[in-house]
């Protein structure tokens, strides 16, 4: 799995490459590094840890990682990418690295589950509890990453954004609603600023708002509203924490009951 997605990143690496010079480092120069390769990439799984990698998806991912920050806070786009006049599908491209990076690590079916369970617990608890009204929960790219493959949402397309996946400081909203009948019903947004924000600093309020990208799920069928029943969301959550267990069994972590 994925190794068709990396084999695609051979252009990306050679913009990587350029766009930091590669060849003027000492690195280059004493033949202890001959450029990004797509084809290294090895998965370091232990237990009671997250996954890892070695390799170099692994090291352009950091490359990549540290070059959208800068762009992101260096306001001459020229300087952000060390001298290169990029353009904003390059920058798309140097980020598309560690967006792959991530769905390589958390996206997996079996790894995304795993990874999700604990989050996927907290958040199915807290939208079942009683009187809640908002619940605020951080964390990282690959909770969001991971949750969304553990609950199977569909391909999603993010405009405005050089990041594709998971957006820096982009959130995972789940919203109730109820009709006139009290029914309960749930949309899942994506919710994150755009490039344009984020490079511009600039404060969200109604008439500069975020994007909300409106995310939907394998086999769930939404209402004429575009809202799920929240019955289908809760009874995806408690499939894949279901999942979760039958792993545990199934590798013998644990007796089977």
């Amino acid at each position: 799995m994925f190794t068709d997605e990396i084999a695609q990143l051979e252009d990306n690496y050679t913009l990587l490459e350029d766009t930091i010079d590669v060849r003027d480092s000492s690195d280059w120069k004493e033949g202890k590094f001959s450029g990004f390769k797509t084809d290294d990439t090895k998965f370091v799984l232990n237990e009671f840890a997250e996954p890892g990698m070695k390799g170099s998806l692994k090291t352009a991912c950091s490359v990549s990682d540290a070059l959208v920050l800068q762009y992101y806070e260096e306001s001459d786009p020229i300087k952000a990418g060390f001298g290169h006049e990029l353009t904003y599908e390059q920058w798309g491209q140097i980020s598309e690295i560690k967006d792959l990076y991530g769905d390589v690590l958390f996206t997996a079916p079996d790894v995304a589950v795993n990874v999700a369970h604990p989050l996927l617990k907290e958040i199915e608890s807290e939208m079942q509890t009683d009187g809640r009204r908002f619940t605020f929960l951080c964390g990282h790219d690959s909770n969001v990453g991971s949750v969304l493959a553990s609950l199977g949402a569909d391909d999603y397309e993010l405009p405005y954004a050089i990041e594709k996946k998971t957006p820096i400081g982009c959130k995972l909203v789940f919203c109730k609603w109820k009709n006139e009948n009290d029914e309960e019903f749930i949309n899942v947004d994506l919710v994150y600023q755009t490039t344009d924000q984020l490079r511009g600093a600039a404060l969200l309020d109604i008439s500069n708002p975020p994007i909300a990208v409106t995310l939907s799920f394998e086999g769930l069928e939404k209402n004429s509203d575009g809202l799920y029943r929240s019955n289908d969301i809760y009874s995806r959550f408690d499939d894949s924490i279901g999942r979760y267990d039958a792993l545990a069994d199934e590798y013998g972590i644990r007796p089977a009951a």
